[in-house]
């Protein structure tokens, strides 16, 4: 239910990017894109006191110790204001280097960044508690209220003011939803500002944080790479085409977050990680067979969109098709990811990062020194570093659980098998049944329900293989939500 109340978010997500790149057209749009990644980075800015939280908050309640739970929250108040108030501070000084008329669409941006790296700091804290009390409801209800807001005061502000609108739009949201958690939760955390207690906190939040940055820089790096390689309006292009398919990710982060802390105080009870197999095993299956699904469906979905809505950004299809290869697995990243968090096994985590990196860092640079860039490289070699970054994660985890050398590459067939099948499906589609040719609406709109439908049809057996293993889809269509009571 949270994962999927996830996609409420994105859908409105969507919309918001999509006005932003209308109004503002893939030159502009590229500068939004170095924009977002400010905001992304400067999120990491608590430097790990986040993810102790996450990590110790439910630990010490699994062991009955609530002061001590809430003791370590108020210090993490404490710590994440201060280093965003530093971050502030330090992107006031620097906004004013930048001079010349291009140049100062992004020395405003980053002025307003600033501020909302403060405020968006605040709500993260209190997205930290929601989870760690396990209420993902009360915590899907409050984000997409507040989703609802930023969509609809960045999609108005970006017609009327373009790009300094829809940056006006952010930050109104962000500080918004920060004034609501301040008075929801009034006079139940105080912030403390203590190096002495943070001391613990950054020893346990600092390898996290770590492998929490290089995991938004190997998501990011593609772009990365891309600003200093491409055109304005080449990386306009090619972040549309990332946007979209990044899409189907948050499907199991929703899952992994439902299930960290409950992984975490698990492992506070046992201290055993091979005990944490069958909750692992679980949400594994049931990712491993939806995310297929959810990342050909996004594709149809989004092509239909950029060819009716955004035909300047329609060269971002053929990469968004490319890139949907190696989303397949970065969605069974965040999974094995949260079962390493939690039980300790943090350098494992980021030895499988750092390798991946490594691995995608080289191949850009070998690649792109012997020959121009282009946008189909770049999605390629993504891909693979996504498919890199799933693997290495799942040989740690199995090799955690005390599973043997065969019998983990056994374990990651099984769970490779959907998207490769779903891999397949989808090229004989794309390449067969489906072209980019300029169309009118109504034969667009067949072009994205017909192959849906097709799409559907082929990956049927992968629906039965699912629900022999799990039975899930049998109880999802006996259950009260599906019924709608």
């Amino acid at each position: 239910m949270f994962a999927s109340s996830r996609y409420v978010l994105l859908g409105l997500s969507m919309i918001r990017n999509f006005f932003v790149a209308k109004y503002l057209g893939p030159a502009d749009y590229g500068l939004w894109i170095v924009i977002g990644l400010l905001l992304t980075y400067g999120d990491q800015i608590h430097l790990g006191l986040r993810h102790a939280g996450d990590k110790e908050v439910p630990y010490y309640r699994g062991q009955g110790r609530e002061d001590e739970s809430k003791r370590i929250a108020d210090s993490i108040l404490g710590g994440v204001l201060g280093l965003s108030g530093l971050a502030f501070f330090c992107l006031m000084i620097y906004s004013f280097v930048f001079i010349g008329s291009e140049e100062t669409l992004i020395r405003y941006g980053v002025l307003v960044a600033a501020f909302i790296i403060v405020t968006d700091q605040v709500n993260r804290f209190y997205h930290m508690i929601l989870r760690t009390r396990h209420e993902f409801l009360l915590f899907s209800k409050v984000e997409s209220a507040f989703e609802l807001l930023r969509t609809i005061l960045v999609s108005g502000l970006v017609v009327a003011f373009h790009f300094y609108g829809a940056i006006i739009g952010l930050f109104i949201a962000s500080l918004g939803t920060a004034v609501y958690f301040l008075v929801q939760f009034r006079n139940e955390f105080h912030p403390r500002f203590s190096f002495f207690s943070l001391k613990s906190l950054l020893i346990v939040g600092l390898p996290l944080s770590a492998t929490g940055l290089l995991y938004i820089l190997i998501l990011n790096l593609d772009r990365l790479i891309g600003a200093l390689a491409l055109s304005k309006e080449n990386l306009g292009i090619y972040g549309m085409a990332s946007l979209v398919a990044q899409v189907p990710v948050t499907s199991s982060q929703g899952i992994s977050s439902v299930i960290y802390p409950r992984i975490s105080e698990q492992f506070g009870e046992t201290g055993d990680p091979a005990k944490l197999k069958p909750v692992f095993a679980s949400a594994m299956i049931g990712a491993a067979f939806i995310a297929p699904f959810l990342v050909a469906s996004i594709f149809l979905i989004g092509r239909f969109l950029i060819l009716w809505l955004l035909p300047a950004y329609h060269r971002s299809i053929d990469v968004l098709f490319l890139l949907s290869f190696g989303v397949y697995f970065l969605c069974l990243v965040p999974i094995p990811a949260a079962v390493l968090m939690a039980a300790g096994r943090n350098t494992l985590y980021l030895r499988s990062e750092i390798s991946a990196l490594f691995i995608a860092l080289a191949t850009y640079g070998f690649v792109f020194l012997t020959r121009p860039p282009s946008l189909p490289l770049l999605a390629v070699i993504t891909s693979i570093s996504y498919f890199l970054l799933s693997t290495f994660l799942f040989l740690h985890v199995f090799r955690t659980f005390g599973t043997r050398g065969a019998d983990r590459l056994r374990e990651i067939a099984k769970l490779y098998l959907p998207s490769l099948y779903a891999a397949t499906a989808l090229t004989f589609i794309y390449t067969m049944v489906v072209s980019n040719a300029e169309v009118d609406f109504h034969r667009l709109f067949w072009q994205m329900v017909a192959p849906l439908g097709l799409f559907l049809v082929l990956y049927l057996p992968m629906v039965y293989l699912l629900n022999r293993n799990t039975g899930v889809v049998s109880k999802f269509l006996r259950s009260d939500v599906a019924k709608g009571g």
